[in-house]
């Protein structure tokens, strides 16, 4: 495939993903163009953003959404999933690695994030009950904030 600035892109599908194309050119019959736009011609991009739009609309999403939001997407997904910085690059055709790298920086902040909201043992209420005695104990004082001691009684009391 062609793409932006006259470059070639590989295309990579999932076997999956195979089957289900194939499938769908043989139940419609379909022998040229996968994705027929209007009059029997190819689907122009204008068509692809009117089409995403729609259906983020559809779904729910109330964000400006385009053909590229779903560019950004596989490729924090990609890094998310452990992906080569280096095929990501590839993938998005960019010539340079600092282009790429708004990627990882979105995939740090994202992570961080994640990291901040995700509910973990220590944010749930119902703890040994020894832990419980000890937090409130002479050793950390009467203020819950006096993590320093808690955190180390926790790790000891996962590796038990």
């Amino acid at each position: 495939m062609v793409g932006k600035g006259n470059k070639e892109r590989r295309i990579y599908l999932k076997p999956a993903l195979v089957e289900l194309v194939r499938g769908h050119s043989v139940e419609q019959k379909i022998t040229d163009t996968l994705f027929p736009g209007g009059e029997g011609g190819h689907l122009a991009a204008r068509s692809v953003g009117y089409r995403v739009k729609y259906y983020a609309a559809k779904a729910g999403i109330t964000r400006t959404v385009s053909p590229h939001t779903l560019r950004h997407s596989i490729a924090v997904h990609y890094l998310q999933g452990g992906a080569p910085v280096s095929f990501v690059q590839g993938l998005l055709g960019h010539a340079s690695l600092a282009t790429t790298g708004v990627y990882l920086q979105l995939t740090d902040q994202m992570t961080r994030e994640i990291a901040l909201k995700t509910e973990t043992a220590l944010d749930q209420p119902a703890r040994p009950k020894q832990l419980q005695e000890r937090r409130l104990g002479p050793a950390y004082g009467a203020e819950p904030d006096r993590w320093e001691g808690y955190v180390a009684d926790v790790l000891e009391w996962l590796a038990d």
